[in-house]
């Protein structure tokens, strides 16, 4: 407890992380929508091509996301 901030409870997870300025509202929807199979080749097409960006990748994984 500080007289200028009051009660500052430690964090017990990592602060989170804002999102990219450049993520839409329709590519966070697709990502709520992946199931464990489409995240798994997710990584595996990270790892192929870890420049490529997530957009395009997840439009491969789930057409018409």
């Amino acid at each position: 407890w500080t007289p200028d901030e009051g009660w500052q409870p430690p964090l017990r997870t990592p602060a989170p992380v804002p999102l990219p300025d450049d993520v839409t509202p329709d590519q966070l929807r697709a990502l709520s929508r992946l199931d464990e199979e489409s995240v798994a080749r997710l990584a595996e097409l990270d790892e192929a091509e870890p420049h490529a960006h997530g957009a395009a990748r997840l439009a491969e994984i789930e057409p018409g996301a």
